[in-house]
């Protein structure tokens, strides 16, 4: 039970993350981009994807997993993982065209 000494119950409350991802258009490409949402919790929030990045969303991705913590303003925190993929290389060396 997430309850204070007043008695309000906070389960409703809960710090959550969705995400929506844009893959990469093109083989070896860097056009991906995350688009994070934030519910619940007590904003305002701070974003952690290491390496020194915070902001809340991510663009000019290439291929790969990418990890955000989220912690709100009471210090409860939470984590997401998103993968942005990309298109396999085509090889057209040895396609004749006529």
């Amino acid at each position: 039970m997430f309850n204070d000494h007043i008695g309000n119950d906070y389960r409703a409350n809960l710090l959550s993350l969705s995400s929506t991802q844009v893959n990469v258009s093109c083989n070896a490409g860097s056009n991906g981009s995350i688009d994070l949402t934030v519910a619940g919790g007590t904003s305002p929030y701070t974003y952690n994807w290491g390496g020194g990045i915070v902001s809340e969303d991510r663009s000019g991705l290439a291929q790969g997993t990418y990890t955000v913590t989220v912690t709100d303003n009471l210090g409860c925190s939470t984590t997401l993982s998103a993968t942005i993929t990309e298109p396999t290389f085509l090889d057209l060396s040895n396609t004749k065209v006529m």
